[in-house]
């Protein structure tokens, strides 16, 4: 009996949204939840934690199937540390470049950084995908929803 992959990144995909949303669910517990009517700072991180755990364990189901008649199995491929680590340092050159560069730079910081990690990479697709999302991320947090952040660098 062995586990046959259907479609090995939409299983990888499943496994790691149940990680994540059952570690989200579970760190949610030490807050105080309430009720749906008066909800506590612990009931919407349970709440969305809990869904993208049911929607990580449907994926990674539907996308493995018990195989009795066939021996061999596709095995789950060894992820890319390259794109693992550079997707890690583009949240990371976000998160630090925000206060102090702003909005707009930080944004472009993380497209760009993130878009190195694909092996598809193209200067000029990232260019237009930069801008267009420091754009589209100024004008909804800054202006339309009036958050107090920086969008310019000081």
């Amino acid at each position: 009996m062995k586990l046959r992959l259907i479609r090995q990144q939409d299983f990888t995909t499943g496994l790691f949204f149940l990680v994540t949303g059952s570690l989200f669910a579970w760190g949610s517990l030490s807050y105080k939840i309430g009720t749906a009517m008066r909800m506590g700072p612990g009931y919407f991180p349970l709440v969305l934690g809990a869904l993208l755990a049911v929607i990580g364990l449907f994926l990674a189901a539907r996308n493995a199937r018990v195989d009795l008649t066939r021996e061999e199995s596709q095995l789950i491929e060894k992820p890319c540390l390259r794109s693992l680590l550079l997707i890690g340092v583009a949240m990371l050159v976000f998160a630090f470049s925000l206060q102090s560069l702003g909005l707009i730079v930080a944004t472009v910081g993380l497209v760009v950084v993130s878009g190195i990690a694909s092996q598809a990479f193209c200067w000029k697709e990232i260019g237009v995908l930069s801008t267009s999302l420091a754009a589209f991320a100024s004008i909804v947090f800054s202006w339309a929803l009036g958050l107090p952040l920086q969008v310019f660098p000081a």
